[in-house]
Parts: structure tokens; sequence; C-alpha cells
């Protein structure tokens, strides 16, 4: 379980097209999330376990991830900077 604390890594299956990632994801305020993601062409496909899917390409903000996949604004945060550090785009 990899626990959401800066800074994230990024992951060797993610650097690779169709290698798909299964993670489960902590926040450390006992959110826990199960998640699979796997880049395509540079489109990064996560899909969250009792949450929903969807694919990101560019920058992934906060209120976007909140509005697709994850409704609580500080979970949303983390998923949105783990998800940015997968496709390589900074973000503060």
């Amino acid at each position: 379980m990899e626990n959401f604390r800066r800074p994230f890594i990024v992951h060797p299956e993610l650097q690779q097209d169709k290698v798909p990632l299964v993670i489960s994801l902590s926040s450390g305020d006992g959110s826990r999330f199960d998640v699979m993601a796997v880049k395509i062409n540079g489109t990064l496909h996560v899909a969250i376990e009792n949450h929903g899917s969807y694919r990101f390409h560019g920058y992934a903000h906060p209120s976007y991830v909140r509005a697709k996949l994850i409704d609580n604004e500080k979970d949303a945060k983390n998923m949105s900077d783990w998800i940015n550090t997968q496709l390589g785009v900074e973000y503060d």
C-alpha cells in the first residue's frame, strides 16, 4: 500500500504503454482506494473501486477529479496529485 505522501513516485509500469498497475493508495486519515491504472498513447485510464473510472491526459485538476471520481475535496486533491505525477505533469 502506498501512502499519499509527497513526493509521489512515478510507477515504472505506467512508463510503458498498455501495462496495467493495480495498487492500494491510503491517505493516512482512513481513506483507502484500490486503483487500477493503465497508460495508453499518453492517456492515463484510472479506475477506482466503488468510485468509477475516467481517463486523463494533460493536467488533472482537483475539482475535475472530484467531479469525475471522488466526491471529497481532500481525497480528490491527493488523487489529482498522484494522477499528475503518473502523467509527468508539474503541479502545485
